[in-house]
């Protein structure tokens, strides 16, 4: 019976150990999985705004590049045609690798833009903001009586690439208040955003970040274009308004973005997603947030 016990010994001590680790092992699972349930719906934490600080420094690196990029301004006839059975605007070379998008500029009665710039002299988007900021134009993507003479075409490839830096930046700003990438994939398709929409979702969030709530009627008139704009702002809050426009804001503003989870972000999210005009709308939101904010600072 010693014998037998003796030979067990280390049978029951390899048992043991291996009981042990077992323990070990589910007690760090269930940590892991405490710890992951905790991001996804517990508030937003204090990152001590580094990533706030570095989203805004990629917005400022690459708002002139973003301003600076060049589309092309040539008169819509000598590009599209209009597609006889569907009536819809079409590139003339549909294998162009370039992906070229008309838009319109539609002016206010009386509004005279040729003392701003002829609109076929416009050929970045710094000019293009500078138009609509000067003659409260608003940018439109389908063609009607009143904007049809006033049309550019605009190299949307080119601009994603400029934003494609501060689209990076705007996903680790998410990340560091709890996002997983699944998580940013689930919001934009849930919304039918698109990546560039995480930009000016992050420029709002940055400001809910760094304010309390604002009171700020439902009643001001929306724009998303800067075309209702007037650059007269002189610190963050009226920077962001200018960029985004207050509904945007109004929705942001409700409380602090301490107090917010991952669930009520996403539905935040849903409200830029409505009103932005895809990556030309984008481009003008980064250079005018920019320009606004160098202005303020330079008052």
């Amino acid at each position: 019976m010693r014998i037998i016990n003796t030979l067990l010994n280390p049978v029951k001590k390899f048992f043991k150990g291996m009981f042990a680790m077992s323990m070990l092992y589910a007690i760090a699972f269930l940590c892991v999985f405490a710890f992951d349930s905790c991001k996804k719906t517990d508030h937003v934490k204090d990152d001590h705004g580094v990533a706030r600080n570095r989203f805004l420094a990629a917005l400022d690196i690459q708002k002139q590049k973003v301003g600076s990029t060049a589309f092309g301004a040539y008169n819509l006839k000598e590009r599209i045609k209009l597609a006889a059975t569907s009536g819809k605007l079409m590139v003339t070379n549909p294998d162009d690798p370039n992906p070229y998008e008309p838009v319109y500029v539609n002016f206010p009665p009386g509004t005279s833009p040729e003392s701003i710039y002829p609109i076929h002299s416009v050929n970045n988007i710094q000019q293009l903001h500078e138009l609509l900021y000067s003659t409260d134009g608003t940018l439109q993507y389908e063609p009607t009586n009143t904007n049809s003479n006033n049309s550019l075409i605009i190299n949307v490839q080119a601009i994603n690439d400029a934003i494609d830096p501060v689209i990076l930046e705007a996903k680790q700003y998410l990340y560091a208040k709890g996002f997983t990438p699944g998580d940013i994939t689930d919001m934009i398709a849930e919304h039918n955003g698109t990546q560039q929409d995480l930009v000016p979702f992050v420029i709002g969030l940055t400001y809910a970040e760094s304010q309390a709530p604002q009171e700020i009627t439902r009643n001001y008139n929306p724009f998303i274009n800067t075309a209702n704009a007037k650059l007269n702002a002189n610190d963050y809050i009226n920077c962001a308004m200018v960029a985004l426009g207050a509904d945007i804001i109004y929705a942001l503003s409700q409380s602090t973005l301490s107090t917010w989870s991952i669930p009520l972000m996403k539905k935040a999210f849903g409200t830029v997603a409505k009103k932005v005009l895809g990556p030309i709308g984008v481009a003008i939101t980064v250079v005018s947030f920019g320009v606004c904010l160098y202005a303020a600072d330079n008052h």
